[in-house]
């Protein structure tokens, strides 16, 4: 994370560093370090990288918390989703949130998730055995 801070730093870096703490659930801390290099940076590659990051995150969390909604239906009617609207229908959303990168929220029946049609992956790190 401090190499992420050097001055010249390359962009990969930046984003390792913010893609390390939402590896470790710590949306929040990505979301803030985000924030902070895009105040230090002069590079306006860095920044536009770093607002992209922070629209991924936010994104994130909307899964997540679109995710915890799903299981708290399907808890509630002892049934899954049929589609995502089923949460505004049953009074647990006002309207679907608008997807920050752009894209939609989508229930995939076949996995029982929501995930954003924008979002590649979860900002996870990938181990090489």
């Amino acid at each position: 994370v401090l190499a992420s801070k050097t001055p010249g730093c390359p962009v990969h870096i930046a984003e390792l560093a913010t893609r390390m703490l939402t590896a470790k659930g710590d949306l929040d801390g990505a979301s803030n370090l985000a924030a902070a290099m895009i105040g230090e940076s002069t590079s306006e590659e860095m920044k536009a990288a770093l607002r992209r990051r922070q629209a991924e995150i936010a994104t994130l969390k909307l899964v997540n918390q679109l995710n915890e909604l799903r299981v708290a239906y399907e808890t509630k009617t002892q049934k899954h989703l049929a589609s995502i609207q089923d949460l505004v229908r049953a009074g647990m959303l006002t309207e679907l949130p608008d997807e920050p990168l752009g894209g939609n929220f989508e229930y995939r029946p076949e996995t029982n998730e929501i995930v954003s049609t924008k979002l590649r992956d979860r900002l996870e790190l990938h181990y090489k055995d």
